[in-house]
C-alpha cells in the first residue's frame, strides 16, 4: 500500500499554532522601559545639580586630590611610613633600633644625668667593677632581716 502525500493529517486533533507570536505587548514593554529610563535619567540629573548648587553655597573643602601635598597629609602624630612622617621610606623597626642603639650607648659612654646636682653616667662595665671593689652600698639604719641578729 502506498501512501498518500496530501496535505491532511493523519490525525485532525494533532496540529500546530499557525499565528506567530504578538508583538504589541513586547514593543509596549520595551517603550515602558525606555520612557522610564528617561524619566529616572531626567530626576538624577536634576538632583545632581541641586546637590552641586549646595555644595557650591556651603563652601565645603575642595576633596582630598584636589588639595595640595601639605593639605593631604594626615594630623601630627603620624604613624610610622605614613606619608609626611620622619620614618617614610624605612623599615617599621627603625624607632625601635634608634632607641636601642641610644640605650647601648648611654650603657657604654660617661655623661650627665643631672649636671646641677653632680650626677653622672658611667659605663656599665666600670660600674660593676666599682661594685665589687667598693660593696653594694646600703643606707644606714636600714639592714636586712637577715644581717640584724
Amino acid at each position: 500500500m502506498a501512501e498518500s502525500h496530501n496535505d491532511t493529517p493523519k490525525n485532525p486533533a494533532v496540529g500546530y499554532e499557525h499565528t506567530g507570536v504578538d508583538l504589541g505587548p513586547i514593543l509596549k514593554f520595551a517603550g515602558g522601559l525606555v520612557i522610564l529610563g528617561i524619566v529616572a535619567f531626567t530626576l538624577l540629573w536634576g538632583l545632581l545639580a541641586i546637590f552641586k548648587h549646595q555644595g557650591a553655597s556651603t563652601g565645603t573643602p575642595p576633596r582630598v586630590l584636589a588639595r595640595g601635598e601639605q593639605e593631604r597629609l594626615p594630623p601630627e602624630p603620624r604613624l610610622q611610613m605614613a606619608p609626611g612622617s620622619t620614618t617614610a621610606l624605612k623599615t617599621p623597626d627603625y624607632e625601635t633600633k634608634q632607641v636601642e642603639q641610644q640605650w647601648q650607648s648611654d650603657l657604654n659612654s660617661y655623661g650627665w644625668i643631672k649636671k646641677n646636682e653632680g650626677v653622672v653616667r658611667i659605663p656599665i662595665d666600670e660600674a660593676e667593677k666599682l661594685l665589687l671593689q667598693r660593696g653594694i652600698p646600703t643606707l644606714e639604719g636600714h639592714r636586712d632581716a637577715a644581717t640584724r641578729r
